[in-house]
């Protein structure tokens, strides 16, 4: 389903859902209303608002690169602060890539001579969430993430 507009709903100060279209402007149009859903939730330390913006910059930036998802696809993100800690789920449209199987080997550690340019974003955004599910249907990689924060 394509959406020409940005759609934001909040289930309160908990839970943050947004869907909007890929485009040139997709990481405006989901990080804006996510900063300001940060901003405005009180449960959240600053360095758990400032990882989870890191981590959605990272979703996002590998889902403009290498996604491969056409203009007007549908992106969706839903945030919900839960017992354990922030839930998220997000979807795109782009090619098959299920993190758990699919991820480069992690070169962090090797000579810096011997380290491929980029393939960073995903052992950072692990470094801060496990991944608690991924599935393919309906044409989109379906991805669920969990962080935890000592609040």
């Amino acid at each position: 389903m394509a959406r020409s507009d940005n759609q934001v709903a909040g289930n309160g100060p908990d839970t943050v859902d947004i869907v909007t279209t890929m485009s040139d402007q997709v990481m405006d149009q989901i990080l804006t209303p996510f900063v300001s859903w940060l901003e405005q939730n009180g449960s959240l330390h600053i360095g758990a608002k400032m990882a989870l913006r890191l981590i959605l910059e990272e979703l996002l930036a590998n889902t403009v690169m290498h996604s491969g998802a056409d203009d007007g696809t549908e992106i969706r993100l839903s945030v919900s602060l839960i017992r354990e800690g922030v839930s998220i789920h997000f979807r795109d449209c782009g090619v098959a890539f299920n993190p758990v199987t699919d991820l480069p080997q992690d070169s962090r550690e090797n000579d810096m001579d011997d380290r491929p340019v980029g393939q960073l974003g995903w052992p950072l955004i692990l470094s801060y969430c496990s991944i608690t599910g991924y599935e393919r249907k309906d044409d989109q990689n379906r991805l669920s993430l969990l962080f935890r924060y000592a609040g």
